[in-house]
């Protein structure tokens, strides 16, 4: 067969004849993936003007040696490794994501998409029993996680991916990105400039009920909550409009909601470091209940509520500090108890949260900072709890990554090793 040569460096190429294009595939010199097709295998040869496709996507550094292949849907994947590092090269990792094929410029061009998995490995002695933070590298803020009556969990968050993300799982650690609460049709529009924030996933009367804040950074006042609807999990999402925002409930900056169930009565929490505040829902979780009053619960250094009731406490976990400003964050997961859902809810001396006092759960180590807004508690088969939360990584700060620990219980009080992320830690059982 006669050489094909290349005027620039490449390595570790690989062709795919697709829709009667071929599309020639290969590592480049400064990593990641560049793509040419031709319509004879033996060329002409053109390069696609935008070359790399697929360069430093989601922090991971070195992508390359790539192949395809396709799953058992029939989709076609790609496989290649990476090192999230930018000092060292080891360990490169495995990673695939999803190729499809489109048209720009009236050319045919191949497309990775930038959501990855890391695959599971497995061994003679079964599934590998540790895991890495982050769990997801890209930014996935103020997470919501919910466990689908068929034992996968769906996780939801801030939408720095347009119309709010979703993402699933089977194990708390492997996460794959399943699409959009919404779209640009079906997206909330009662803050028109506003983007959907620190969203609360349930499942309510047989439905799944996501509650979300909506504002733009500063509008104190004009922001609020808002629910929506849907038969499955991944949606879609069927908006149901706002509940209420600041000016007509009269707290400031109403955002980062979550809901609780209790004694037969639902009740939504929220507020943003200028009280948190909980109301009486009406049964289908969609209104605030006729003459219900809202009543405070803690002090003005908290935002990002959650409420977890444990044997006879109720736990209220909430974020102290700045959450959004790189290495300089100083956003922290704090916690106080209560016997009683309204509270008071105190710290280990009794002080209550009222006046901001806590205990501290999660802070920053060298490895991450900014650590706050968990999510829901989930519980794996082996009886161990685990919280998944937000961070940023010290070498790559360009989103806040999903961290998971898991909770060790100590006289009743929540706590995770060393008070800070896990780099490594054993992984949940499921």
């Amino acid at each position: 067969m006669e050489q094909i040569e290349s005027k620039v460096p490449f390595g570790d190429p690989f062709i795919l004849l697709y829709n009667g294009t071929y599309y020639a595939y290969w590592t480049l010199a400064k990593d990641g993936i560049g793509v040419a097709t031709a319509i004879d295998i033996m060329g002409e040869w053109e390069k696609y003007e935008k070359n790399p496709i697929y360069q430093n996507v989601g922090g991971l550094q070195g992508i390359g040696h790539s192949a395809m292949f396709k799953d058992k849907e029939g989709k076609l994947r790609i496989v290649f490794h990476a090192h999230h590092s930018k000092t060292q090269i080891h360990p490169r990792n495995m990673y695939i994501s999803t190729v499809s094929f489109g048209t720009v410029g009236g050319k045919e061009i191949m497309k990775i998409d930038p959501n990855y998995i890391t695959p599971v490995l497995e061994s003679k002695d079964d599934l590998v029993s540790t895991y890495r933070n982050p769990v997801i590298r890209r930014s996935t803020p103020d997470p919501s996680i919910i466990q689908a009556g068929d034992s996968v969990f769906y996780l939801y968050s801030t939408e720095d991916i347009r119309n709010m993300p979703i993402y699933r799982s089977t194990d708390l650690v492997h996460w794959a990105f399943v699409g959009t609460a919404f779209t640009d049709d079906t997206r909330p529009t009662f803050e028109p400039k506003g983007g959907l924030w620190a969203p609360d996933i349930n499942y309510i009367n047989g439905r799944y009920v996501l509650y979300y804040a909506m504002s733009v950074w500063g509008g104190e006042w004009t922001c609020g909550v808002g629910v929506a609807t849907a038969d499955k999990p991944e949606g879609p999402f069927k908006d149901q409009g706002m509940l209420f925002r600041s000016n007509t409930i009269g707290v400031q900056n109403s955002i980062d909601p979550n809901y609780v169930e209790d004694n037969g009565k639902k009740y939504l929490f929220w507020g943003s470091f200028h009280g948190i505040y909980g109301i009486e829902l009406t049964n289908d979780g969609l209104a605030i209940k006729e003459n219900s009053e809202k009543r405070q619960v803690a002090g003005t250094a908290y935002e990002g509520t959650y409420i977890h009731k444990r044997g006879k406490y109720y736990y209220l976990f909430a974020s102290t500090g700045t959450c959004c400003e790189g290495l300089t964050s100083t956003y922290t997961t704090v916690v106080g108890r209560s016997e009683n859902l309204w509270g008071p809810y105190v710290d280990k001396q009794g002080q209550p949260m009222m006046d901001n006092h806590h205990e501290i759960v999660i802070h920053k180590n060298s490895s991450f900072v900014g650590t706050g807004h968990d999510s829901e508690i989930v519980q794996d088969k082996a009886g161990d709890d685990w919280i998944l939360y937000h961070g940023y990584c010290v070498e790559n700060t360009s989103g806040r990554s999903l961290l998971l620990d898991r909770i060790i219980w100590m006289n009743d009080w929540p706590a995770v090793a060393g008070d800070s992320p896990a780099v490594e830690a054993e992984a949940p059982v499921f």
